[in-house]
Parts: C-alpha cells; sequence; structure tokens
C-alpha cells in the first residue's frame, strides 16, 4: 500500500508511505473527471497531506476519489448527501 485516505467534510488527508509524485482526483460515478485536487506533487515516504478542500461543495452523488503514485493507484468511493 501507497498510502491511506482519510475524509472530513472540510478536508482529507493522504498518508504517503513511499517516495514519489502524488496526483490526486475525483470522478463521478459514471466515472467522468469532475476536479483535480493535485497534480505532481512530490512527497517524501512517511508524510501525511491534509487537503483543504470542502468536499460540500460536490454536489449530492456517489465520487470516486483517486490517488496515483507512479503505478500505483488507489481507490475511495465516497457519497455525498445533502
Amino acid at each position: 500500500m501507497m498510502c491511506n485516505i482519510g475524509l472530513r467534510l472540510e478536508q482529507f488527508t493522504v498518508n504517503v508511505f513511499e517516495e514519489g509524485n502524488l496526483n490526486v482526483a475525483i470522478f463521478d460515478l459514471s466515472g467522468s473527471f469532475v476536479m483535480n485536487v493535485i497534480s505532481d506533487k512530490f512527497m517524501n515516504a512517511n508524510t501525511e497531506l491534509r487537503v483543504p478542500m470542502s468536499l460540500g461543495m460536490l454536489s449530492s452523488g456517489s465520487y470516486t476519489i483517486m490517488v496515483s503514485m507512479g503505478n500505483n493507484i488507489m481507490m475511495k468511493q465516497i457519497i455525498i448527501v445533502k
């Protein structure tokens, strides 16, 4: 596992276990791109990145947060209910 994702309404946290360039994007249920949150940010191993982003700005629905570093991809499903 390259990282761990923690979610809150006002931010999410990515704990990075490997060194590399981090990318974080959000997709809707159909797989369409919604927004790019982080693009090619270099991260040292064993660091935590807190991303101040209000998930509340998204409309109600199901989304996937995709975190990638190199050839590794991790996805986390979220549901926004307003």
